[in-house]
């Protein structure tokens, strides 16, 4: 039994867009905060996306986008229950 292929095509100008901004964001970031800023997840996850995208591996994009929207619910009731406890 063949397994599905787990890739995608994505359009050049997405991919070079968003290398493009990996480079202006690293550069900003690297300028602001220093290098071990990237030892967070949340920086590391710029570089799996960015993997994913020029691999084209559905699997990795799609855990990164649901991962990235679970962490920002969370973050996002963290800050509205700090607001209501003052």
């Amino acid at each position: 039994m063949k397994m599905p292929d787990n890739r995608m095509t994505i359009p050049l100008a997405v991919r070079v867009g968003f290398t493009l901004w990996m480079v202006f964001w690293v550069s900003v970031v690297i300028l602001n905060q220093g290098p071990r800023n990237f030892l967070w997840l949340c920086n590391l996850a710029q570089f799996v996306l960015l993997y994913a995208i020029w691999s084209g591996n559905r699997l990795i994009l799609s855990s990164q986008a649901g991962l990235v929207t679970l962490v920002g619910l969370g973050y996002l009731r963290l800050v509205r229950s700090r607001r209501r406890l003052g």
